[in-house]
């Protein structure tokens, strides 16, 4: 059986609209959906970005929350997926340039983040 569910803390937990969770196997880092609550597209219409936090064992909670560089108020990112070495970010979004719908991409870790578009198709 499951325990009862907790909030993971008012850092996290915000007006925000958090979802989409994927914690790495160590705990040591996070990352997430959230609603950009504080800014719209130029349609005036609330996107979803990616987010990542720490995790401050000491204090026992996520530190440092940040958005991801390439989040946009003009398009979305959700469902976010690391590799098992933590190299390697997968989403989806419906950025410019892309397929027309949500499309996956991936991202590599590294001083200047880069994205590119995985394979796939919208439905028709």
């Amino acid at each position: 059986t499951w325990e009862q569910p907790i909030p993971l803390g008012k850092d996290v937990n915000t007006v925000g609209r958090e979802m989409f969770p994927f914690i790495t196997d160590d705990g040591k880092e996070m990352i997430f959906t959230r609603t950009n609550y504080k800014s719209k597209g130029a349609d005036g219409i609330q996107r979803l970005g990616l987010y990542h936090a720490d995790f401050d064992a000491k204090r026992n909670k996520r530190v440092n929350i940040q958005p991801l560089p390439f989040n946009s108020s003009e398009y979305n990112l959700a469902h976010p997926s690391l590799s098992k070495d933590g190299q390697r970010l997968y989403f989806v979004s419906d950025m410019p340039g892309g397929l027309g719908c949500f499309f996956p991409l991936q991202s590599v870790r590294g001083p200047v983040f880069s994205t590119r578009i995985l394979e796939g198709s919208c439905p028709r």
